[in-house]
């Protein structure tokens, strides 16, 4: 059975963010702590080392597969193969690229376009890609939403063919997620049976931590809240799990004194408007994860929900009730794993 419960009436107007809870017991000095800088974000990863390489080896080697995922899906980086694509040049991609070309379709077909990463024009005119424009103009955007849909874009014999040259991509909101699920496939390479690794908020674990599982605190998304840990909404215990999240908590401006969401509805063009606060997916993969999160955020509470069933997700749901209320929905496979924090 789902469950919908209603926690302290905080009129909540942000997004999860993640904090991870590593608690110090006996056997925790045989983990190690990398952090660093990684997909426009931070990341951190606790770990076990492997057999035979040490703390800055395995450190050296996160750096340089995270390096490549900037080069490869980085906005910000004239020379990554997303922005050669985005100028119309011949780029040659690698099996990175492939892979979240594909998943993105995947989810993109499996949501009805509500998750879509053709809709760069859109977040660029937002302000929130590379650029400062924060002016909404919806005859800009009547225009330039000829130019989005997941379907105006296909990998033809290992090449991206484009309807119209003026589409262009943005991944942002499924490389985080993938950049996690690669560090994961390197420390299984390397023998590694217990690590957690977040990059950005975007969460994937193997084993446990010591003899309890790993522990993953979600912070309430309240305005105001943005020390990590500091108010937190619930903790959800993960075995071999990924979780990722979206909402509007940090990334937004604000016109005439409205609030606009990071979180692009492709359909309309415009900020996702709707009663869902925030949007927590956990499923076997961390990119998957990611790109859900984000098509529920466009999804609304009620179409969110039907979405997580149909395709076999789990998932914590955040959203305004009635008055100034904040509900949480828990889907029933992670409802036992699940402790929600009431003030």
């Amino acid at each position: 059975m789902i469950k919908t419960e209603k926690i302290s009436p905080i009129a909540f107007a942000a997004a999860i963010m993640l904090f991870i809870l590593c608690q110090c017991k006996d056997g925790s000095e045989h983990y190690i702590t990398l952090t660093g800088n990684a997909q426009g974000s931070t990341y951190k990863i606790v770990t076990l080392l492997p057999d035979g390489i040490g703390e800055d080896s395995l450190a050296a080697m996160v750096t340089d597969l995270l390096g490549e995922m900037d080069r490869t899906f980085s906005l910000h980086y004239d020379k990554s193969i997303i922005s050669a694509i985005n100028r119309n040049e011949d780029a040659r991609l690698n099996t990175h690229f492939k892979e979240v070309f594909l998943i993105s379709q995947e989810v993109s077909y499996n949501s009805g376009g509500l998750f879509d990463i053709t809709v760069a024009p859109l977040v660029r005119a937002m302000g929130f890609g590379p650029g400062s424009f924060r002016e909404i103009d919806t005859t800009a955007v009547d225009s330039l939403l000829k130019f989005v849909g997941y379907e105006k874009v296909a990998l033809v014999e290992g090449r991206i063919v484009k309807s119209d040259s003026r589409v262009e991509l943005d991944m942002n909101s499924v490389a985080k997620g993938y950049s996690v699920d690669v560090v994961s496939e390197l420390f299984d390479s390397l023998g590694i049976e217990s690590y957690l690794i977040e990059i950005g908020g975007e969460v994937r674990t193997t084993g446990s931590y010591i003899d309890r599982p790993w522990r993953v605190g979600i912070d309430a998304p309240r305005d105001g809240n943005i020390v990590p840990g500091q108010e937190l909404l619930a903790v959800v215990e993960m075995y071999d799990d990924a979780l990722a999240t979206s909402g509007n908590y940090r990334n937004y401006f604000v016109i005439d004194g409205v609030r606009y969401s990071h979180t692009i509805d492709p359909v309309s063009g415009m900020p996702a408007h709707n009663r869902l606060l925030s949007a927590t997916i956990v499923t076997g993969d961390c990119a998957r994860a990611d790109a859900w999160a984000t098509a529920c955020m466009v999804a609304g509470p009620e179409s969110a929900k039907e979405l997580i069933l149909e395709n076999g997700l789990e998932a914590v749901l955040v959203y305004s009730g009635r008055d100034d209320d904040v509900e949480v929905w828990i889907s029933d496979g992670i409802r036992e794993r699940v402790r929600l924090i009431s003030d």
